[in-house]
């Protein structure tokens, strides 16, 4: 099937005041079964990026990606997403990113998301690392309005940057353990809870 795809994307830590890309491409569903899904795509696109320090990029680009979907219990399921774009204009630039995520359904309103996420960048901005990551605990809360959804990260979010981690607050992460160990453990959460 055909798709379009429009990102803003902003991280001042990795050298990006902003970046927007739109793209558009063919998706195929490689593996369709109950418990597990494959979804391919490739297309091609513009870029847009403003950089901290270095000449902005403005380019043609070409991507790849693909989503792996597996389903561990009728409450929990993780997935896997690998994407490479790269540039018409410089091949010395291209990016890729691998988001590895593992959600429990606490409620029918709420998950509780794990995910780690890992942006390499061939050609950063003068100054910054090649490689980024962001690892985050998300209260997930699903919108009655045709299945959109939000994160609520805030206080649960932790991120890692230039290999410093920021802490929990205490009393939240063993909170959010017993929620999502229930979730994955196939319980509903109790009244009291």
């Amino acid at each position: 099937s055909a798709f379009g795809d429009y990102r803003y994307f902003d991280n001042e830590p990795a050298g990006v005041a902003h970046r927007n890309s739109l793209a558009g491409g063919l998706a195929f569903k490689l593996v369709e079964q109950d418990r597990q899904s494959l979804v391919a795509d490739t297309g091609i696109g513009y870029l847009n990026e403003q950089r901290i320090g270095s000449a902005d990029i403005s380019t043609a680009t070409w991507e790849a990606g693909a989503l792996y979907k597996l389903k561990l219990s009728a409450t929990s399921d993780l997935s896997n997403e690998a994407r490479l774009l790269t540039s018409f204009d410089n091949g010395d630039d291209w990016r890729a990113v691998n988001a590895f995520a593992l959600t429990a359904k606490i409620t029918s309103l709420f998950s509780l998301k794990f995910s780690n996420v890992v942006r390499y960048s061939h050609f950063p901005p003068a100054g910054f690392e090649t490689t980024d990551t962001t690892t985050s605990i998300a209260l997930v809360a699903s919108s009655f309005l045709a299945g959109v959804g939000f994160a609520v990260a805030p206080p649960l979010l932790v991120a890692a940057e230039e290999g410093r981690q920021s802490q929990l607050l205490a009393f939240v992460l063993p909170l959010a353990l017993r929620a999502g160990l229930r979730a994955l453990d196939g319980h509903r959460r109790s009244d009291a809870f």
